[in-house]
């Protein structure tokens, strides 16, 4: 499924441009294929079999912005965001439950933390 930089992008999370389109999947590969790059990084089955927080949109299967967050983080520990506004805290906490990754409820924990004082 879609996620990691190339849905950041499209979410805003993130400011900075990668033309590779980058997927989560269960064996990590990288392809090229008419000059344009894939990049596919592998996590364990029951994240990737987990349909929280995954869209259908015309034939592919994208992560939403809570999913992005915490793929990223599972994916890139300690990967810092440039923009965390109108993110769901209550699913993203739900959705880094199906990681069963200390280090990433610790990283989520963070997050949450830092939405909240902004929108103070």
């Amino acid at each position: 499924y879609l996620s990691l930089y190339t849905t950041s992008q499209m979410y805003g999370l993130t400011f900075q441009y990668y033309s590779t389109i980058f997927c989560i999947s269960l064996k990590s590969k990288k392809y090229n294929i008419d000059g344009q790059k894939y990049e596919y990084r592998k996590v364990k089955d029951a994240i990737f079999y987990n349909d929280l927080g995954l869209m259908k949109e015309g034939g592919h299967t994208i992560a939403n912005k809570e999913r992005t967050i915490c793929d990223l983080l599972y994916v890139f520990p300690g990967f810092a965001f440039d923009n965390l506004k109108s993110v769901d805290i209550e699913m993203l906490h739900k959705i880094a439950t199906i990681y069963d990754n200390k280090r990433l409820q610790k990283d989520v924990s963070k997050i949450i933390k830092i939405i909240k004082s902004n929108e103070e």
